[in-house]
């Protein structure tokens, strides 16, 4: 039987899901530039590589996890000047409102049990000209089911709620699937000492990704995943609740926590 909990945060330190966090970074790789020289979130953080990507080129990282002792993990690797962490919950974000120039939502919104007032939140604490990148699994293609997810979306239902909080969205279908199995493939066949020296490389990763990649390029398979770029929050007025617990080294980022203002 699957061991679903150890795909819910990735840590990079796991060799077992070494290539899940492989995917991972490349979600962020790929729309890392949006963040270059703006304050940004980064929702779900887990244990912080996300952020750390982010920040090469942000003015100023926040990455936000459920989990205390996640948190201060990620802390302890990846914490620097613009680089901060804290405890927060996705369905009750306590950032002020237009205080943020964009987020990232990488496989969060199934895991909510009210993924509307989290769009909410963050129409609300984005800039006007702010941005929300975001990923979930296509529930109309899903052969398991995730224990952990609570709400999925198909491609219409997702493009649908959207809508109601940006004025621009767009939505690409994803599919990580045979490329993780080729991935899979070609680990097993390479000495584990090596994949352990090399792992976190740049030029192996790559080179290890284009291998995959050329076994796929005759495959024909259905998006397994979704991902959108939304932009134009509509900022309508909504009242949000307050901040939950903060990590004791308080993001930079003006916070609100009850009747106090955070910096």
């Amino acid at each position: 039987m699957r061991n679903w909990k150890i795909y819910e945060r990735v840590d990079p330190t796991n060799r077992s899901t070494y290539y899940l966090y492989r995917i991972h970074l490349d979600r962020y790789l790929g729309y890392a530039s949006l963040a270059r020289d703006r304050v940004v979130l980064d929702v779900g953080c887990a244990y912080g590589f996300g952020s750390a990507t982010l920040g090469k080129g942000a003015s100023q990282v926040v990455g936000i996890d459920a989990s205390a002792d996640v948190v201060k993990e990620a802390k302890k690797r990846y914490g620097s000047r613009n680089i901060d962490f804290a405890v927060m919950s996705a369905e009750h974000l306590g950032l002020r409102d237009h205080s943020i120039e964009g987020a990232y939502a990488f496989e969060v919104v199934e895991h909510l049990a009210d993924p509307e007032l989290f769009l909410s939140d963050i129409e609300g604490i984005l800039t006007k000209t702010g941005f929300v990148v975001l990923s979930t699994p296509n529930r109309l293609v899903l052969t398991d089911k995730n224990p952990f997810h609570i709400t999925e979306y198909s491609w219409d239902e997702l493009d649908s709620s959207l809508e109601k909080h940006f004025s621009s969205v767009r939505i690409i279908g994803t599919s990580h699937l045979s490329l993780f199995e080729n991935m899979l493939r070609i680990r097993r066949v390479l000495p584990d000492n090596l994949v352990e020296l090399l792992k976190g490389n740049r030029l192996f990763e790559l080179l290890i990704d284009r291998i995959a990649r050329q076994g796929n390029r005759s495959e024909v398979r259905p998006s397994s995943g979704l991902l959108a770029v939304c932009y134009n929050p509509l900022n309508k007025a909504v009242a949000r609740a307050p901040s939950v617990e903060l990590l004791e080294s308080k993001p930079n980022l003006i916070v609100n926590q009850g009747d106090t203002t955070i910096r």
